[in-house]
């Protein structure tokens, strides 16, 4: 036995030919490798002194791989990159009678999951920090197993989802995650709703006239019409106009183009409803489904719009 660094011999492996690979242990805790004319030797170190895995808890939760996924999929784009604000470098994730849900932010937006659904083997209620990269890690295993069930469990430090033949494990994320509750709006007086696919490729379009730094492009809305304009000064400008089904108050709003295209690439229907209160408030993006927008809320802050 001997413990070899596991990024090397993968990136060795992929580009080797296709073929049977022979792998001896040799003294002094090297590993040779051959496959066809190629002959390589990786230096390992002793087994003994790989560190201790612990082992998961025998109470686990029956999960199904896909829903899971789907969720960490509609959050992990929100989790913050800014190694100095450890409490949000990862995903909350609550599971709970009513189901389980995820939430990320990086302070200037907030993605929130839900899925009702009943939980085998749940006693307690469980909310931890799922890291940002334990979750990328979880949906690249649980790619093409959306339809198989998984088993998860938990202690104080440490998550671990299992499959039939593999386990990922991963330590909880560090620091108190905020208290999204309060993020979250409680209502809006003025909305209106739009065509996901066009709101989206209108966004794409404006926002390569938008100031590369900021990325900001307005929302003039207002009299069933939307409006979304791009413009840097030494670049160009971009407009365009669409009808939307609108109530409430007019309002003109400046926000950041690839923070919406990050929710409309991700949700799954073809309508989305944009409530606002006015232009100084977080503005909140959801399904526009009565049965399903309270599964999905996606809200961002505004940005100041640059006098001319």
């Amino acid at each position: 036995q001997i413990a070899i660094p596991a990024r090397r011999l993968h990136e060795y492996v992929k580009v080797l030919p296709e073929g049977e690979l022979d792998l001896k242990a040799q003294a002094s805790n090297w590993l040779s490798l051959t496959c066809h004319r190629s002959r390589s030797r990786i230096a390992g170190l002793a087994a003994a002194s790989y560190p201790e895995l612990p082992e998961p808890p025998d109470q686990k939760l029956t999960v199904r791989c896909g829903i899971l996924a789907r969720l960490a999929e509609q959050v992990l784009f929100a989790i913050s990159t800014d190694d100095s604000r450890q409490e949000l470098s990862g995903a909350l994730l609550k599971i709970d009678k009513s189901g389980i849900t995820m939430v990320a932010t990086d302070g200037h937006r907030l993605s929130f999951a839900q899925h009702p659904v009943d939980i085998e083997g749940l006693d307690s209620r469980l909310e931890s920090v799922i890291p940002k990269k334990a979750l990328a890690d979880f949906l690249r295993f649980a790619e093409g197993l959306n339809t198989q069930d998984m088993e998860f469990s938990y202690t104080e430090n440490h998550l671990f989802f299992e499959w039939s033949n593999r386990r990922l494990l991963s330590r909880t994320g560090s620091g108190k995650f905020p208290s999204y509750e309060r993020i979250l709006p409680k209502a809006h007086p003025s909305a209106f709703t739009a065509d996901r696919d066009e709101l989206l490729a209108s966004i794409e379009r404006v926002s390569r006239f938008s100031d590369a730094r900021t990325q900001q492009i307005i929302f003039d809305i207002g009299k069933g019409k939307c409006t979304l304009l791009g413009a840097q000064s030494d670049v160009g400008e971009s407009e365009e106009s669409f009808t939307v089904a609108h109530h409430g108050d007019s309002v003109r709003i400046g926000l950041k183009a690839s923070y919406l295209s990050d929710f409309l690439d991700r949700t799954e229907f073809k309508n989305v409803r944009f409530s606002f209160h006015d232009a100084n408030t977080a503005v909140e993006l959801q399904p526009n489904s009565a049965e399903m927008a309270a599964t999905h809320r996606y809200v961002v802050m505004p940005m100041l719009i640059a006098a001319k």
